[in-house]
């Protein structure tokens, strides 16, 4: 078995390229060789290609939303735990950290109509999505 620490003590691997093999390797250790191909595809999805995870988690519009025909994106996005508070969802769609279905989230659009919710994936940040049910 080779040593990546040596590998990367010696300049045979890039530091990328390491994290990566670590990576597959824990993955295919507890869950099997098809698991860390399928982990390490998802990860290529999301970080390298910037696009939306095959699997999203599903989530139904908060109570106090469901009968709005517009909804005020900022509570949206802290009612599904997507943001801390509505100051930090407004920081995060300033800065272009919010998008609907890929699309970024202009900030003068934090009114956004029900039908151009439902259906779509909310996407917070790199790492957080989730699919607005009916």
């Amino acid at each position: 078995m080779y040593d990546i620490e040596d590998e990367l003590a010696a300049g045979f691997i890039r530091p990328d390229v390491a994290k990566r093999k670590m990576g597959r390797s824990v993955v295919a250790l507890y869950h099997g060789s098809e698991a860390a191909e399928a982990a390490e595809d998802q990860f290529d999805l999301v970080h390298r290609r910037h696009e939306i995870p095959r699997t999203v988690r599903e989530v139904q519009l908060p109570p106090g939303l469901a009968g709005e025909r517009t909804i005020w994106l900022p509570r949206l996005l802290t009612e599904l735990g997507l943001a801390s508070s509505h100051s930090d969802a407004r920081r995060q769609i300033e800065q272009g950290g919010v998008r609907i279905d890929g699309e970024p989230v202009l900030e003068a659009a934090l009114e956004v109509p029900r039908g151009k919710l439902v259906g779509r994936v909310v996407q917070v940040g790199r790492r957080k999505f989730v699919k607005i049910a009916g």
